[in-house]
């Protein structure tokens, strides 16, 4: 299993490549999942191709981070604040069969 910065458009991003050939991205940007997909490369998550990846306005497909509100169910923004923001990434490691990345 494999680490290794990289760039989603004009997002920095994280890459997992997995031992068995599955792979994963994960931008700082909402700390939101890009993209996911097993050893045989069939790419599992939708991905808007009207999703903008420059940071200027939240990312259309994919796997956002939803807080603290659903939709407009509540007094903030639609869908919260969480997938609007640049998350820093505070630890990321890998061995031979896992993976693991935190952002905050």
């Amino acid at each position: 299993t494999m680490l290794s910065s990289t760039s989603a458009g004009a997002l920095s991003a994280l890459r997992i490549d997995l031992a068995d050939g599955g792979s994963a991205t994960i931008t700082d940007y909402g700390a939101h999942v890009l993209s996911w997909g097993p050893a045989s490369g069939d790419e599992r998550l939708y991905m808007s191709e009207s999703a903008v990846l420059d940071g200027t306005k939240p990312i259309r497909g994919g796997v956002p981070v939803i807080f603290p509100q659903f939709n407009a169910f509540g007094p903030g923004v639609r869908h919260g604040f969480a997938r609007s923001v640049v998350w820093t990434r505070e630890e990321q490691r890998s061995g031979r069969d896992f993976a693991t990345a935190t952002w905050v």
